[in-house]
């Protein structure tokens, strides 16, 4: 019995070993890619890439009341629907705002964490 216990607690030592390489992983890459941003002299578009991010927060949440409010999870009804179009209306105005470069990294840099987002999955499954 204390053998198996011992084995559970080594895969979550494991698990959370993996958990914190992964973030810290990440958190060494946008440190070295704000770090380049900044020598390089493009703190404006940096600025500007922090904003669309954070635009993409604000309308994946609002994507996330929709749909919890129209599935009737966590307590939503679905009257608790009305603000997400009025929020992903004020993201898309906002939005246009930004130069299409901008936009284009803004997807890259989603992109790119989706597919890490995919590659730890599949590595945790396995």
């Amino acid at each position: 019995m204390e053998a198996e216990e011992g084995q559970e607690d080594q895969a979550k030592l494991t698990r959370r070993n993996m958990s914190l390489h992964c973030t810290y992983t990440a958190l060494a890459m946008t440190s070295l890619a704000i770090g380049g941003l900044v020598l390089a002299g493009k703190l404006g578009e940096l600025f500007v890439l922090s904003s669309v991010a954070v635009l993409a927060q604000y309308a994946v949440s609002a994507a996330a009341l929709a749909m919890l409010a129209a599935q009737r999870r966590r307590g939503l009804r679905r009257m608790h629907i009305w603000p997400a179009p009025l929020a992903l209306a004020a993201v898309v105005l906002v939005g246009a705002a930004a130069r299409p470069v901008e936009l284009v990294v803004a997807a890259g840099a989603l992109a790119v964490g989706g597919v890490l987002l995919v590659a730890r999955r599949s590595v945790r499954g396995s």
